[in-house]
């Protein structure tokens, strides 16, 4: 008979394995032999903490504001879109 472990078991997955435990990718779980459950159980309770998995969460606005940036030194652009120096540093060019 074997016991299902879940939880936090990416980090000791491993030492799992080494008690003789199968993932079940059906259930995502880990099947522990019962005479091994307590150890498993003690594992996954022990196990670090991990980051949550997907993309990187960054401040998508900061790339748009270092090309604006960018083109403020080196064409003289005012930062205000629609004025003339909008028109004449080549913003106007890049989003269309």
């Amino acid at each position: 008979m074997t016991v299902e472990i879940k939880g936090n078991t990416y980090p000791v997955k491993d030492q799992l394995r080494a008690l003789g435990g199968r993932w079940n990718a059906e259930r995502k779980a880990w099947m522990v032999p019962d005479d091994q459950a307590d150890a498993a159980a003690k594992l996954v309770q022990g196990a670090p903490k991990q980051p949550p998995r997907g993309k990187p969460s960054y401040d998508r606005g900061s790339s748009q504001r270092a090309v604006e940036s960018m083109y403020r030194r080196r064409y003289g652009w005012d930062g205000v879109r629609g004025s003339s120096s909008y028109y004449t540093s080549g913003m106007y060019d890049e989003e269309s």
